[in-house]
């Protein structure tokens, strides 16, 4: 879901680095990219609702 999001709103974009933390009691998805145009962002997505119920 969260590549899904991205590639809505960065089409072209490129992977980078992905990680998981930890704050404040939830946890989060921080996802590196490299825009189309060359912009480096990092994106974090809330995934406590559903992280280690698998």
């Amino acid at each position: 879901m969260e590549y899904q999001w991205i590639s809505a709103r960065y089409p072209g974009f490129k992977r980078g680095g992905q990680s998981l933390l930890m704050s404040g009691g939830k946890s989060y998805d921080k996802i590196d990219i490299t825009t189309a145009d060359g912009q480096k962002k990092s994106l974090y997505f809330d995934i406590t609702s559903f992280f280690g119920k698998l």
